[in-house]
């Protein structure tokens, strides 16, 4: 579906722009970013004689991480009628977890290389992601819709010196799971404690199939009043 999704690319975003989904949050600009990585992802796993070759793939990943790096969240956050630090926030969160997963499962596929530039890139926005979570779990407004950043964080702390970071997401998952009644939230926290267990880093190494790890899409949003109308690789 990635080819179909980037086709599409233009018709999501003005869907997105004009009625966000409330179970989503992640700004379009970088949404518009997964859908290139998982497209690039698809394309780096065919055959190479009827692919771009590595060289090319890895022009276009560096392009599309400087354009996660491009988005600014206090912008984003600015054109919104209220509650613009709670969008500025969800903007950082997602900033972070979107070039984390750029970056990591690009890295996986060997399109991007493992430098010491992009170690220490990654380590920053991790740390970035763990602060802004742990304040976004404390918020009744945002904290529903912070398991992809989790998972992405989790992924991103099986690195060595990650325990903290793995202690924050195994004690948060099985609450973000008790507050919204889904299973979804421990499903993801049994796939990373096996990942964990296992001592791989790598991106391909945590998911042994597919899985959405997204919340639960039926929900109540009566009292969602982040500024405008209500209605997710």
């Amino acid at each position: 579906m990635t080819r179909a999704h980037l086709v599409e690319l233009d018709t999501i975003l003005e869907l997105s722009g004009k009625s966000p989904t409330p179970f989503q949050m992640c700004p379009p600009p970088l949404f518009a970013e997964i859908i290139k990585t998982n497209h690039l992802r698809r394309r780096a796993t065919k055959n190479a004689g009827q692919e771009p070759n590595t060289e090319e793939l890895t022009q276009e990943a560096y392009a599309i991480l400087t354009e996660i790096h491009n988005f600014s969240s206090e912008h984003w956050a600015s054109k919104k009628p209220s509650s613009k630090q709670d969008w500025a926030m969800i903007g950082t969160i997602h900033q972070a977890a979107t070039a984390l997963y750029c970056v990591a499962s690009l890295q996986s596929l060997s399109v991007l290389p493992a430098t010491p530039a992009l170690h220490a890139e990654c380590a920053a926005h991790a740390r970035l992601l763990h602060r802004s979570l742990t304040q976004a779990v404390t918020n009744p407004r945002i904290k529903r819709f912070t398991l992809w950043p989790l998972v992405v964080l989790g992924v991103e702390a099986a690195h060595e010196g990650g325990g903290a970071m793995r202690d924050f997401v195994a004690g948060q998952l099985p609450v973000l799971s008790r507050d919204a009644g889904t299973y979804t939230p421990l499903t993801a926290k049994g796939v990373l404690e096996k990942f964990w267990a296992s001592g791989e880093t790598g991106w391909d190494r945590c998911f042994d199939r597919p899985y959405a790890f997204v919340m639960q899409i039926a929900v109540d949003t009566s009292r969602i009043t982040m500024g405008y109308g209500v209605g997710g690789d």
